[in-house]
Parts: C-alpha cells; sequence; structure tokens
C-alpha cells in the first residue's frame, strides 16, 4: 500500500538573531502513518513516524506505508495522521492511497 502526501512548512524563510533572512528547515515529525485493525484491535501494519525535514516544501512523495493482505471479514483503516507540530508543518495533504498486488 502507499499514499501520495505533500506537506507545506510554516514559513519559507526565516530571519536569524542577525536579521539576515534564512532558508527554513523544519524539525519534528510531520505525520505518521500505518493500518489499524478495528476488529482485531491491532496494527497489520506498525505505524510508522515521516520527519519533516525529509519531506522537501510542497512537493509530492510516494510514501510506502507497508504490505500487508487486507481481511476479508474485518475492519480495517489506512491512515496518515498529522502531528500536532505549528511550528514546523502548516498542513500535510494526501492526494490517494493505492494498492500494489504482489
Amino acid at each position: 500500500m502507499y499514499a501520495d502526501v505533500k506537506i507545506q512548512y510554516a514559513t519559507d524563510v526565516y530571519k536569524d538573531g542577525n536579521g539576515v533572512d534564512r532558508i527554513f528547515r523544519p524539525t519534528g515529525d510531520a505525520f505518521s502513518y500505518g493500518v489499524y485493525d478495528v476488529t482485531a484491535n491491532a496494527y497489520p501494519v506498525p505505524e510508522k513516524r515521516m520527519s519533516a525535514s525529509a519531506m522537501e516544501n510542497m512537493f509530492w512523495h510516494t510514501v510506502k506505508i507497508g504490505t500487508f493482505v487486507p481481511s476479508q471479514t474485518n475492519s480495517q483503516v489506512v491512515y496518515i495522521m498529522a502531528w500536532d507540530n505549528p511550528g514546523n508543518v502548516k498542513e500535510v495533504y494526501v492526494d490517494k492511497f493505492y494498492f500494489v498486488k504482489r
């Protein structure tokens, strides 16, 4: 399972201690992702975190969520959860989720 995701940084530039404009480099986590099985109260794909610094500002990235066999009987949820990091990440966008059959 994959997702196309992009983030928007909180700002593009900041002023350093001398008042000089510098390119903003975010820190902390941007979002987490995984698969949760509601019926079994388990994670068939364990939750992972994506650091804000691993994502360029406003560029789409294909994120591999993980490999699993969807249940025919259980309720399962694929998710991307934005972290509360407003000083570094303003927005998290998800274009699509898609499965690749192996």
